[in-house]
């Protein structure tokens, strides 16, 4: 790995040891944002998927008129049944016929 993208990634970590405006600046984005930048590395998927980041999710869906998601599932997982473009329960292959 090159030396400036290792550079790189140790300025992220250390711009994460102090997030604390974090929650406002994600709970700016739009949901679907807020979903792809959650899938883009371990460290985000982690920040965003524990339950401290509820009021980011919350915060951000209520902002787009998004009805609160059911009780027994998590912020994160009602953003992809709405924002995403797979299929939540039949797999491709049974729609392809493979």
């Amino acid at each position: 790995m090159p030396l400036d993208v290792l550079y790189e990634v140790d300025l992220f970590r250390k711009a994460f040891a102090c997030a604390e405006n974090f929650p406002q600046i994600f709970s700016a984005l739009h949901p679907s944002d807020i979903l792809s930048l959650s899938r883009t590395s371990r460290l985000l998927r982690e920040t965003l998927k524990v339950s401290n980041a509820r009021g980011v999710w919350r915060s951000a869906m209520d902002r787009d008129g998004v009805p609160r998601c059911p009780l027994d599932w998590t912020e994160p997982r009602w953003a992809a049944l709405l924002y995403d473009h797979n299929c939540q329960v039949t797999p491709v292959s049974v729609l392809c016929g493979r």
